[in-house]
């Protein structure tokens, strides 16, 4: 089976046990041990065992005996000579004792490469010298040693006189006490290939380095220090201290204690230390290894090249992404043509996935069509900006593509796209330099905007001022109707009263026609009772005609009422359609609709009125009714005033010339009274419209106020930086050019505006200066209210109205500025500005979603790639899936890669085909290497590490440049 096969997702997060023990170790507490056995006994020992590294959890073992290889050796043979499968990595070990000035026993293991031989094994112990007596290790030799030691030195381990003891004994006693010295264990290493063998040293155990005094031993401690390559430990400030993590904790030390580990973190772990099968996968404290990383033996060795990344010792699995923001695998469905793809699906890693492969292997192909099935209007979207095309065989009714997630919901190519509701980001080739550009400011503009909207305490800050903004859009709608209708129904009342007449003349009129009747009276020998009554009736007359009059105006207003709302409703909505009438020519929209909605709500003007007025009439019932009771009261109060006049009135002798001057008198009052009315609810009117004004200006105060809110917001350090040294700076600008087409427009070209409206508009052009913003409104808001004026005319049908509506539309917007250590992206070179484009995308890192790039090296250098994108990449992989199509080794191998696809056509290189379909791929970690020159498919034939060196110009190099990182390669 090939690695390819087994492990399909890459490097993935398991737990390793990297320290268990075998019955051939001399400390076992699992009954007898290996030697001690019948041949049946060892047989079911070993099944045993077998059977408990299958049951257990951990994906790889390291057997750890003292002394010796003989436990892994025997195992080995055992699932060798009964066929056995284990799908579980094996590691050959072993504890020793070395020399070092200590008084207790300084232990340490060696973990060695599965691939080495028995006798590679054998080659390296043998070079393992036991120092006083300068015999390679064996058995016997032990035993030897044992023997040099006195009576005392034996009983403090627990045994006699060492000339008593039997050769179990004696080889017991040997491998508690004996110690190697250091200069066997450098030559033993010698021995096998450079990291086939990896010295493990304890730390804080009862045995470990920790508690050699380097005080005191300060060469013995930096040796040890530096001499291993990894340690055993379950602190995580130890494991901070070691992978070169600083902290509150380590701060003191941290640097003292990076020199004398030789400068380079170092990895740290834990294992069981099992001395019994039952043990095996048990670790102490419930802190086990976590490795990401293939469980083979080059998958050990990523733990070695990256420290801090590959390994952890805690309780629960590292990987925290959720399942369902996961990309798990997809397959190509393809009816159309059996030959071109297989319907195997292709797997995914939850972290960093890179596409590679030669020109025209299907990488991009394959990212394209993962991002088309998850979220198509995004893809066309991007792909039209580019003015780039599909791929054509996905036209076709036989193909289509699967995506399934990590929780197990599956996305068709060919599915109803309404239905598919989860995210994605996709980058096609060239976007980012696109972005770079200036016709791509708006689509920069768009991605800042998504990347603040990823932090939730902004996200909701935003929220709440679209909510104001959009509010106070609506009041500003509102305020211009009401005005408007205020200012309609004042002149009206103004036209009334000029046509009901002059209200001094009016009142001259009533005294005048008032005294003549006076006068008539005094002709007519009125005693003075009578005419203390007839003042009395008059007043009491005088008194209801008042109020009736006042009454049958509440009667009139509510009739008004209807027509006037209704018309007003007409108004605005005649208006607002106008508006988007003008929008829709401004932007060679289809108007068509529009004319057909202004022609119909004209003509269903009176519909609408006698609907709104029915509508109206249900709950005005009851107030029309006590309005016309009081009217009729006040009515029969006058008529009963009236008839007790008539007596008084019969005593005037010329009552020809008195009816005259009372039907007169009568009539001027009447308009008299029509005129204070008037006047009070013009009165009413004026200061409605004064209020509407300033509710209208200030609603256009608080517009402006909330978009200078987000500037204010953005200037916070929490959230002006949005990425590696990225500064970002918000500021409120006003869409001069939309507002002179939408605003200026509607005036005779030849008007000065400067001299109209004033200094503010230079050449007819308006000036934006936020500081004196709202008052230059203000002051156009107040001319164009005058209506035309001499030097400055509506064009068209244009008003006052529409004008108002025109000028307070919502023209503000923000302008983003992104600086990076104080230079400008716009002055950046094309490549340094794609560097920060490309972090700036990945910094939607806040997000959580898969986000998909095409290339992202273009116009980027291999040392910008190395010293700048690839720790950012390493970040970010952490917080969100990534998935990179590249041509560029450091992005596949500094990144630490967790999952390589590689793609392949058949027919582009001669002698390059692939085993069976037209497009193939094939996925690895950066540890699944191998070479098959016999497979077939050229795929197949190597793995994902020899595939990048030999596709990616500098691959080789890479790996180079990160194994001498941490002292591999000199």
């Amino acid at each position: 089976m090939s690695e390819y096969d087994k492990y399909t997702r890459g490097s993935e997060w398991n737990k390793w046990d990297l320290h268990v023990h075998s019955s051939a170790s001399f400390h076992w507490n699992g009954g007898k041990r290996l030697f001690e056995m019948s041949p049946n006994e060892k047989a079911t020992a070993l099944q045993s065992m077998y059977d408990a590294i299958v049951k257990s959890e951990p994906v790889a073992f390291a057997i750890m005996d003292y002394w010796t290889f003989d436990g892994y050796l025997e195992f080995r043979r055992f699932v060798s000579d009964n066929n056995l499968e284990l799908d579980k990595a094996l590691f050959p070990g072993m504890e020793v004792r070395i020399e070092a000035p200590v008084n207790y026993r300084l232990n340490l293991q060696v973990i060695l490469s599965d691939s080495l031989s028995d006798q590679q094994l054998q080659d390296f112990k043998s070079q393992l010298l036991i120092r006083a007596i300068n015999r390679k290790l064996s058995n016997e030799a032990l035993a030897s040693f044992a023997k040099t030691l006195d009576e005392s030195k034996a009983r403090i381990h627990g045994y006699d006189s060492p000339e008593s003891l039997t050769n179990v004994q004696l080889l017991e006693l040997g491998s508690m006490t004996a110690e190697i010295t250091k200069e066997s264990l450098e030559e033993a290493m010698k021995t096998v290939p450079c990291t086939m063998a990896f010295v493990i040293m304890p730390w804080d155990t009862s045995d470990g380095i920790k508690k050699l005094n380097w005080q005191k031993h300060p060469h013995a401690d930096s040796y040890f220090m530096q001499m291993a390559h990894i340690f055993e430990s379950r602190d995580h400030d130890v494991v901070d201290l070691f992978t070169g993590v600083k902290t509150d904790a380590n701060r003191k030390i941290f640097a003292n204690f990076q020199k004398t580990i030789g400068g380079k973190p170092k990895p740290v772990i834990c294992g069981s230390d099992a001395h019994k099968f039952a043990d095996y996968g048990a670790f102490p404290g419930q802190k086990a290894t976590w490795i990401k990383a293939n469980p083979t033996f080059e998958g050990l060795k990523q733990i070695v090249f990256e420290p801090l990344d590959r390994v952890r010792v805690q309780q629960e699995n590292p990987a925290k992404k959720l399942p369902y923001l996961i990309l798990d695998k997809m397959a190509f469905l393809d009816s159309a043509d059996m030959s071109r793809f297989s319907k195997t699906h292709i797997h995914l890693n939850a972290d960093l996935n890179v596409i590679i492969g030669g020109k025209s292997s299907g990488k991009s192909l394959l990212l394209y069509h993962i991002a088309k099935t998850v979220d198509p209007g995004q893809v066309e979207e991007k792909m039209k900006t580019l003015s780039e095309a599909g791929y054509d065989f996905e036209q076709h009714s036989d193909f289509d593509f699967e995506v399934v997630w990590g929780d197990g919901i599956r996305m068709r190519l060919k599915e109803d796209r309404e239905s598919k509701n989860r995210r994605i980001t996709y980058i096609p080739q060239m976007y980012i330099n696109y972005l770079a550009e200036k016709k791509g400011e708006q689509h920069l503009r768009d991605l800042i905007e998504s990347i603040l909207g990823q932090n939730n305490e902004y996200r909701h800050f935003l929220e709440e001022v679209h909510i104001r903004m959009r509010k106070k859009n609506a009041e500003l709608s509102q305020s211009i109707n009401d005005l408007f209708l205020l200012r309609d129904t004042h002149a009206q009342l103004l036209k009334e009263i000029k046509d009901i007449g002059e209200p001094k003349a009016i009142t001259e009129q009533i005294k005048v026609t008032q005294e003549k009747i006076d006068k008539l009276r005094r002709l007519s020998g009125f005693t003075k009772e009578e005419n203390d009554a007839y003042e009395a009736l008059t007043r009491v007359r005088d008194f209801h005609q008042r109020k009736s009059g006042r009454y049958q105006g509440v009667l009139e207003a509510l009739n008004a009422f209807v027509a006037d709302a209704t018309d007003a409703f007409i108004s605005s909505a005649m208006s607002q359609l106008r508006q988007a009438k003008d929008k829709a020519v401004q932007y060679n929209s289809e108007d068509k609709l529009i004319d057909r909605l202004l022609r119909g709500l004209a003509q269903r003007k009176e519909e609408l009125l006698t609907r709104f007025g029915q509508e109206y009439a249900r709950p005005d019932a009851q107030l029309r009714v006590s309005v016309e009771q009081k009217v009729a009261k006040h009515t029969d109060a006058m008529g009963a005033a009236k008839r007790r006049l008539e007596p008084y009135l019969a005593k005037v002798k010329n009552q020809k010339f008195l009816k005259e001057l009372q039907v007169v008198l009568e009539k001027e009052r009447r308009k008299l009274t029509k005129i204070k009315e008037r006047e009070k609810k013009r009165s009413e009117i004026v200061d409605k419209g004064k209020t509407a004004r300033k509710k209208l200006l200030d609603a256009y105060t608080e517009l402006h106020a909330a978009y200078q809110s987000i500037s204010t917001k953005l200037a916070e350090s929490r959230f002006n930086k949005v990425g590696v040294d990225l500064q970002l700076e918000a500021r409120v600008v006003f869409d001069s050019d939309r507002f002179a087409k939408s605003f200026s427009s509607m005036f005779d070209r030849r008007s000065n505006f400067g001299t109209v409206f004033g200094s503010f508009f230079v050449n007819n052009q308006y000036v934006y200066d936020s500081d004196v913003h709202n008052a230059n409104v203000t002051t156009i808001f107040d001319s164009i209210s005058k209506g035309e004026q001499p030097n400055l005319r509506f064009r068209g049908e244009y008003t006052p109205r529409d004008a108002a509506f025109k000028l307070f539309d919502d023209y503000f917007g923000l302008k983003y500025t992104l600086t990076q250590r104080g230079d400008n992206i716009l002055r950046m070179s094309p490549g340094k500005r794609g560097l920060v484009l490309l972090e700036l995308i990945l910094h939607l890192s806040n997000a959580e979603d898969p986000i998909l790039i095409d290339q992202p090296e273009d116009n980027l250098d291999n040392r910008t790639i190395y010293n700048e994108l690839n720790q950012f990449v390493k970040d970010k992989k952490v917080q969100r899936q990534i998935i990179f199509v590249t041509h560029n080794a450091n992005l596949v191998v500094a990144t630490d890669a967790e999952n390589v696809l590689v793609a392949n056509q058949s027919g582009q290189d001669q002698g390059k085909d692939n085993r069976e379909f037209t497009f193939e791929y094939v996925s690895g970690g950066l540890e699944c290497t191998f070479r098959d020159p016999n497979a077939s498919g050229i795929l197949y034939q190597m793995g994902a590490r020899e595939h990048t060196c030999d596709i990616l110009e500098g691959g080789r190099d890479a790996f180079e440049k990160r194994e001498k990182k941490y002292g591999f390669l000199k």
